[in-house]
């Protein structure tokens, strides 16, 4: 693998990347947070690419920094929904198809997807789901 990919990378695509992966997630919930903050309830999930906050890949450096950008910023909408009665908690296991093999490799989540995932994104927007 060629690690100087991301040196040559285009700085307009990078953007175009976080713009969807960590600009989409911010854009959606800051509207579910105002939604929320106005009836004093609500619960929040969002998923996330596990490997960008754990190991990185220089291959999808865009997705990565988006994914740690995402994950930073549940740390800080928890902090600020708490008096509300929001919970906001990040499921980090996108096992898309283009992600997989890099994620799931030699792991027995390999042939993981989002029925796995059902039962904790439940629990995670129960009435008793856990603060972060």
């Amino acid at each position: 693998m060629d690690k100087t990919i991301f040196a040559k990378m285009d700085m307009a695509a990078f953007r175009k990347v976080v713009d969807v992966h960590l600009f989409g997630t911010a854009n959606v919930a800051q509207c579910l947070l105002a939604a929320y903050a106005r009836q004093k309830y609500g619960r929040i999930v969002l998923t996330t690419l596990w490997l960008g906050e754990m190991y990185g890949n220089f291959l999808a450096s865009p997705t990565m920094a988006a994914a740690s950008g995402d994950a930073g910023a549940v740390n800080v909408c928890t902090w600020k929904a708490r008096g509300d009665n929001i919970r906001i908690n990040s499921w980090p296991t996108a096992a898309t198809r283009m992600y997989r093999p890099i994620c799931f490799a030699g792991r027995r989540r390999r042939n993981a997807g989002p029925r796995d995932d059902h039962p904790v994104c439940c629990n995670l927007v129960s009435e008793d789901a856990p603060p972060k």
